[in-house]
């Protein structure tokens, strides 16, 4: 089993390339990996309660961890009570402290 952690910093409604990325990630977490998504700046849109993103929202049914940007979510006036469910906000430094565990960390910009 391998350790993945995605970093998406694209709005999905803007950028239909985070389909791929959100797809390559639901592929990996059903083979049994342990897959993180680290959501920044415009990739925080889709963790809002009133966003419906089904590419994005079938990863919270996956057991994907994912993780939002707590000052990306400040910019855009979110709150993290505004968040869905097991998503988590977090500091940038998990991304860091990905890279120091050996996990394969993964930025898409397309």
């Amino acid at each position: 089993m391998s350790r993945y952690f995605f970093i998406q910093s694209s709005d999905p409604l803007t950028d239909r390339s985070t389909d791929n990325q959100f797809s390559l990630i639901a592929q990996l977490a059903h083979k049994g990996n342990d897959v993180s998504l680290f959501l920044v700046q415009n990739g925080v849109a889709p963790a809002a309660i009133q966003m419906e993103y089904p590419a994005f929202d079938s990863l919270l049914d996956k057991g994907v961890k994912i993780y939002a940007d707590t000052f990306s979510l400040q910019q855009r006036e979110i709150d993290t009570s505004q968040l869905k469910k097991n998503i988590e906000g977090a500091e940038l430094n998990l991304i860091i402290q990905a890279m120091l565990n050996g996990e394969k960390v993964i930025w898409s910009q397309e």
